[in-house]
């Protein structure tokens, strides 16, 4: 190495190309801005789109969204520079991949593209049937009380009804796994448990194999909404023949809603044996 302060002038001597091959090695984003801190070579080519759209491959590798995502950045790469682009982009799906999350608490077994038809009329529920629909159908399911690091379930709302009370007949489709980084509690009513939140990280699926069962499951449950006029007991229908999760009661701390988690339960097992979702209990 050069002796006069050049201590990483090997580096401005090799090939721009056999630095970005070196480069793509790095899985991590901050490993990223680590090595772009080391001279202004490297900061430019840590730049470079060639590396940032390898590593949004990598990072949207086996998720739902994946080909939009990468579509939609190829179609609005600039023509006239390399530079920046796909950076951005990788940076604005983190905030998607990442994202706060109301929480649906009840013990159960789910599986990713099956559906699970359920009757939700909890004040906290129905407030999470609210916000889910006031944005992008996502809740989490989770089978066991949140903890950090616990695995839990991204799933979608399909074919729902909402009665005039304000209790709900929907379709929960798992879409994915998630991990919890942290929770929270949102106070609903007096004398009523509190609705809880998360922050989660959404994870890949484990294979194309799942990724094209949930992608079939997404599109089987569109056609029975759109064929049913949006009621949910003909979906219901549909999820049963598919296969429902069998859930038990739900594993919450509050005595006090022991009897409504039977209840909702019941509504599943009714569920199962091929009653629709749609019909009042």
């Amino acid at each position: 190495m050069a002796a006069d302060g050049g201590a990483f002038s090997l580096v401005e001597q090799l090939d721009p190309d056999l630095l970005l091959q070196v480069l793509s090695h790095i899985h991590a984003p901050h490993h990223v801005a680590i090595a772009g801190a080391v001279n202004r070579r490297l900061r430019h080519l840590c730049g470079s789109d060639i590396l940032w759209r390898e590593l949004c491959r990598r990072r949207w590798l086996n998720r739902l969204e994946a080909a939009a995502w990468l579509a939609r950045a190829g179609e609005t790469a600039p023509r006239d520079t390399q530079h920046g682009h796909w950076r951005e982009h990788f940076a604005r799906r983190e905030h998607e991949i990442s994202a706060h999350f109301p929480v649906f608490l009840m013990g159960g077994r789910l599986k990713l593209g099956a559906a699970n038809g359920l009757h939700l009329f909890e004040p906290r529920y129905r407030r999470l049937v609210q916000i889910a629909m006031g944005r992008d159908r996502k809740f989490v399911f989770a089978v066991s009380a949140p903890t950090l690091g616990s695995i839990a379930y991204v799933c979608e709302l399909h074919n729902v009804t909402v009665y005039a009370d304000g209790r709900a007949d929907v379709i929960a489709l798992p879409v994915a796994e998630c991990q919890l980084l942290s929770h929270s509690t949102e106070s609903i009513a007096p004398n009523h448990p509190p609705l809880l939140w998360c922050f989660a990280e959404i994870l890949p699926l484990p294979n194309e194999a799942v990724l094209r069962d949930v992608v079939s499951a997404q599109r089987a449950l569109a056609t029975v909404g759109q064929r049913g006029n949006g009621r949910a007991h003909e979906a219901a229908g549909w999820a049963a023949a598919l296969g429902f999760a069998e859930e038990d009661d739900e594993d919450d701390e509050d005595d006090e809603d022991d009897e409504d988690d039977e209840d909702e339960e019941a509504d599943t097992d009714a569920a199962d044996a091929g009653a629709g979702a749609g019909e009042e209990s």
